[in-house]
């Protein structure tokens, strides 16, 4: 290999089920990766997480390279340990203001570990907002109808129309309505960014049409079989690769096709 390889991974739906769980032993992921590492290659992250989050699954994996947080937002560089990025933080003042406007008060969570674990002990149905806790230059919100003690999702259209009014000059608003959850993601953040052939051979592996940008600036790139056909179909087109396999199996296999192809 004359070229520094470096293969960058989404998380969610990619490295990791939709339960945050994994498809495959574990253990056979880490080991491939570890060899692959004494062969020079670099594995990052190239996430929608938060840089915290994502540190979680940069360890687990036992990754050497850069992470790239928050859809692009800002990188942690491996060599300087140090965070880069030219998004201004979050106004999360103003935020907490607007919610408050419509008498609600927020809760912060952990949206993985505390979200659909957490307990509200009330004898009458709610809404309740939670918030993620760890983003610094995006926002994620998650309204909830605590209902008979379970909780449903809310009707964000509400709290959309008051984003919009305030944010969407700087930021796009992404909104599942059946799932009650809404983001805001900077409109200068993208997986693109910090992506340079500089760095040599570049390999992308995600699951979503947030990872076209960095699809483009790829000399390989695949998804893994979960994908939507959506996703599938537009992967093909770009001249990438579908796997075989699902979620965790599915980036062991493009491991293994990385290896194949560039070392």
């Amino acid at each position: 290999m004359s070229l520094q390889a470096n293969i960058y991974f989404d998380i969610d739906k990619t490295l990791i089920t939709e339960d945050f769980s994994f498809n495959i032993n574990l253990d056979l992921v880490v080991n491939k990766i570890a060899e692959t590492k004494k062969k020079g290659v670099l594995f990052h992250i190239n996430s929608n997480r938060s840089l915290d989050t994502a540190m979680k699954y940069y360890s687990v994996f036992g990754f050497n390279g850069d992470v790239i947080f928050e859809n692009g937002s800002g990188i942690l560089e491996r060599k300087t340990n140090e965070v880069v990025t030219n998004i201004d933080l979050f106004d999360y003042d103003l935020l907490l203001e607007l919610i408050k406007s419509e008498n609600q008060t927020p809760l912060f969570v952990d949206v993985e570990t505390e979200l659909n674990q957490y307990k509200i002990k009330s004898g009458r149905d709610l809404d309740v907002m939670f918030i993620e806790k760890t983003r610094k230059y995006s926002a994620s919100l998650y309204l909830r109808k605590l209902h008979d003690g379970t909780f449903v999702a809310g009707d964000i259209r509400k709290i959309k129309y008051l984003m919009e009014k305030e944010f969407s000059h700087n930021y796009e608003l992404k909104c599942n309505y059946v799932g009650g959850d809404l983001m805001l993601i900077h409109k200068n953040a993208s997986k693109m960014n910090f992506l340079t052939k500089d760095k040599g051979i570049i390999c992308c592996f995600g699951d979503s049409e947030t990872d076209f940008d960095m699809f483009e600036l790829a000399d390989y790139f695949g998804c893994p079989e979960n994908s939507s056909k959506e996703t599938k179909h537009a992967v093909v087109n770009m001249g990438g690769e579908i796997m075989h396999n699902k979620y965790t199996f599915g980036s062991l296999e493009f491991i293994n096709r990385v290896i194949s192809r560039y070392l």
